[in-house]
């Protein structure tokens, strides 16, 4: 099933991502950020909270498993698989890309990989993802858990307001586009009857300790 979409659906995530790319380098939106950062430092002292990690990918994993725990979807499980795919495909490369392009420093490390929040892109996806395929009802939970997510981007001083801001226009952004892509993707696997699509999570060991979508197609 086709999901319908509307002009807001590339509204709200351009804006987003348009704010984020403001607070780079407006003044006043710089100095607004750093003071929320002074502040959640200031009352997160030494506690961080660190499951945002991992709660990331609970909106993308409910959009893939939703159906089988009694929540009716829109779409059965190989275009969900499909829609997940493409959107981290397209989450993830629309991430690194301005990461690689704008280079803003971020407030713990000072590496300069902070614009977007790839965390909250993720988050967002997903979220989008089930708000298209369970309904608004389900998908404010998912929306819920995927804010909840950019706060804690904030609050263990990971990332800054417009970072968190972006990352989650990215995330609606690509959503958005990988039920665009999907009748294309149905036709073309049609014709590929040997194909098979898996996805894995893969725990990655660098700087930080990190988990990684793996996609593999086989002909």
């Amino acid at each position: 099933m086709k999901a319908q979409q509307n002009w807001y659906d590339y509204a709200v995530p351009a804006s987003f991502i348009t704010l984020g790319f403001i607070g780079v380098y407006n003044t006043a939106l710089c100095d607004l950020k750093e003071d929320i950062n002074r502040n959640l430092c200031n009352l997160r002292g030494d506690n961080y909270l660190h499951f945002d990690d991992y709660v990331q990918y609970l909106p993308a994993t409910y959009f893939v498993l939703g159906d089988y725990v009694g929540t009716p979807s829109k779409h059965n499980f190989n275009e969900r698989i499909l829609l997940t795919a493409t959107a981290a495909i397209l989450t993830t490369a629309i991430v690194q890309g301005i990461k690689f392009g704008v280079g803003e420093p971020r407030p713990d490390t000072k590496a300069h990989t902070s614009f977007p929040s790839g965390h909250t892109a993720t988050a967002f996806m997903g979220a989008t993802l089930v708000w298209h395929s369970y309904g608004p009802a389900v998908g404010l939970g998912a929306y819920t858990v995927a804010a909840g997510i950019g706060f804690l981007r904030m609050y263990n001083e990971r990332h800054w307001l417009n970072d968190v801001i972006a990352g989650a226009g990215v995330g609606m952004l690509a959503a958005n586009l990988s039920y665009l892509l999907l009748p294309w993707e149905k036709s073309w696997f049609k014709h590929k009857k040997s194909t098979k699509v898996e996805m894995s999570l893969l725990p990655y060991c660098g700087q930080y300790c990190e988990t990684g979508l793996a996609l593999n197609v086989r002909f």
